[in-house]
Order: structure tokens, then sequence, then C-alpha cells
């Protein structure tokens, strides 16, 4: 699965020393991550497709992302004018 490898990237983002600060939403990624990923492969297991319940572990992954993204991204100028 390429959630796997996702995953994968983000433990070794948490073992980062420099993102130390952004462990809590590096461990939500990887919290929302394990969890769309058992939400698969129950659906896979049950031959069936719960679309909601995707939908929802898709919005607390991007969630958690946008998180991340605002922790380790420097905040823009403020535009003049």
């Amino acid at each position: 699965m390429r959630t796997d490898g996702v995953a994968a990237e983000f433990d070794a983002l948490a073992a980062e020393p420099g993102l130390r600060a952004a462990a809590a939403e590096i461990g939500d990624v990887q919290v929302a991550l394990g969890n769309l990923r058992g939400a698969i492969q129950a659906q896979v297991e049950a031959g069936g497709l719960d679309a909601d319940l995707l939908r929802e572990r898709l919005s607390s992954l991007d969630a958690a992302l946008q998180r991340f993204r605002a922790r380790v991204s420097p905040p823009t100028p403020a535009s003049a004018g």
C-alpha cells in the first residue's frame, strides 16, 4: 500500500532533530495515516466500500497534514498595500 511508504517518510521525519517542534503534528499525521490504512484494509477484507468512512479518514488526514504544513512552513509576509 502506498500509505506504508508515506508512513515511513513521516517516521523518518519524526527522527529528524530539526523537526522536534513539529513532533505533535507529525504524530497526528502518523495516526491519521494508520486510521486510513486500517479503514481501507477492513473494506478490502469485507469486499465493500464505505464512502463515508473513507471520506472521514481522508478529512482527518487532510487536517493533520494542514497542521503539519502550518508548523513547518514559514509564515508568508503580509502584502503591502
